[in-house]
């Protein structure tokens, strides 16, 4: 979640982000699965959704 200042005659206001919802159930289904769930953040400057690594990775989450 995360906080919307208020402008002008707008009021803030809470915004639930749910695609981080939606990755965060992901995760935990992945996890209990056995597997690892990993969000790669390239220099590129675009981000994949996640990648799944079947074995043990050293990768840090």
């Amino acid at each position: 979640m995360f906080l919307k200042k208020a402008m002008d005659a707008v009021p803030e206001k809470e915004i639930l982000r749910l695609q981080g919802e939606v990755w965060l159930a992901l995760r935990r289904i992945v996890e209990r699965s056995g597997f690892q769930l990993v969000k790669l953040r390239p220099d590129a400057g675009y981000e994949v959704d996640g990648i799944i690594f079947a074995e043990p990775s050293s990768h840090p989450h």
